[in-house]
């Protein structure tokens, strides 16, 4: 299959979105298909830096390209948003993204990156079989488990609350399910935003995934808890802290680490000091993405409280080291952690501090419990197992055959 793959984040350093883009990428390469990849110029030094170290990588074709200058500088001085900056790269690459389908006889357009439902591609103007997705963003946090939020962070999830719904009636949106004859979607919330109309295309699939598998050198006892991810309101920041501290109460002994930066470390280490665990807490700034491999070893659970993420990276990454999960029904990781790789805390009916002190409850009954963390472990293994990114890449590439687009 010769595929025109839009990957505005595609980064062989990062993880997450740009993560996603380029081990999509790669491991499209890797799978027998001829594929070519618009990204922006901005990400050209890194992945020839990554071709320089890596020569015997798969190697799709990249085209670079990029807006104009001033609007470039606009968008890095920080007087441009963004999502108007991704907007406008999205309708003016649709030239660049014609010659290049035309120069490499591409069968397929597919926008992978930005992966958000509510943001629009214009590849289906290139007048081939276009697939969407996987694409998140509709995921929630109910209004009961929005009660740590601080202001803004209610100000912003009432927002993306009312772009989510207008997304169902913004034509450049409407344009892209009308025109797609496939789209991935990364939960369920998010294929329900689609109207009913288009639905029938819309296919859940997940689009983090690891690259392999990597068995501990240690018995997990949970006495060593972990938390990684941007320190932002709806990652649960502090609601991880609640948790950790309903632990401690209940007579647990462990440390928990927390690695990232973000907005919210200031009020999670206030809220650590009120509740009586701050010293028992280590504060890690972000750390490279090639480094997190020795957080994962020298840890036993991992504790993510996260509120809407459509997908979890991390959860991922965590689960393919053996690492037990904790987490809400929520969003991407409610779906991608199993009974058998954790324990997902139902917050239906509760507010986010009863749901947290649960997961407080959950977390002493797997310190009481080293046999539990153990089959935990292996469950979590398992489950890793099937994110491998030649695991997603196969699946996702299974539905457009079953859907016979080309």
């Amino acid at each position: 299959m010769r595929i025109l793959l839009s990957a505005y984040a595609c980064d062989p350093t990062r993880g997450s979105e740009p993560g996603v883009g380029w081990n999509w990428a790669l491991e499209l390469q890797r799978q027998g298909n001829a594929v070519t990849v618009l990204t922006r110029v901005f990400m050209r030094p890194r992945i020839e830096k990554f071709y320089r170290d890596n020569p015997n990588a798969p190697r799709p074709v990249f085209v670079y390209y990029e807006l104009s200058k001033p609007l470039l500088r606009s968008f890095q001085a920080g007087f441009l948003p963004e999502q108007i900056y991704y907007l406008l790269w999205q309708i003016f690459c649709v030239g660049a993204a014609r010659k290049a389908a035309h120069e490499h006889a591409c069968e397929l357009a597919w926008h992978l990156t930005l992966g958000t439902i509510r943001l629009p591609s214009f590849l289906w103007r290139l007048g081939k079989p276009f697939v969407y997705g996987p694409a998140g963003g509709a995921e929630r946090a109910p209004y009961a488990m929005r009660t740590d939020y601080p202001l803004y962070g209610h100000v912003k999830d009432n927002l993306r609350d009312a772009l989510n719904w207008l997304s169902r009636i913004d034509p450049t949106m409407r344009a892209v399910f009308a025109k797609a004859d496939l789209i991935f979607a990364r939960t369920t919330e998010s294929a329900n935003l689609v109207p009913r109309r288009w639905r029938d295309k819309v296919k859940i699939v997940h689009e983090v995934g690891v690259v392999d598998i990597a068995r501990p050198n240690k018995p997990r006892t949970a006495s060593q808890v972990l938390f990684a991810g941007g320190f932002h309101y709806f990652k649960g920041i502090t609601l991880a802290v609640r948790a950790f501290a309903e632990f401690v109460r209940l007579g647990g002994v462990a440390r928990f680490t927390l690695v990232g930066l973000g907005p919210e470390e200031p009020r999670a280490r206030l809220l650590a000091q009120k509740l009586g665990v701050a010293h028992l807490i280590d504060w890690v700034p972000w750390v490279e993405k090639r480094e997190m491999s020795r957080f994962y070893e020298e840890h036993d659970v991992f504790l993510f409280p996260s509120l809407h993420d459509s997908g979890g990276t991390v959860v991922v990454e965590a689960m393919s080291h053996g690492l037990p999960v904790l987490c809400f029904d929520l969003g991407g990781p409610g779906l991608i952690v199993s009974k058998e790789a954790g324990i997902v805390q139902s917050t239906r009916g509760r507010t986010a501090h009863e749901a947290a002190r649960e997961l407080g409850n959950a977390l002493k009954r797997l310190f009481d419990d080293p046999a539990e963390v153990a089959r935990l472990s292996e469950g979590a293994l398992a489950r890793a197992q099937e994110f491998l990114w030649s695991s997603r890449v196969a699946f996702a590439l299974a539905e457009i055959k079953r859907a016979g687009i080309l």
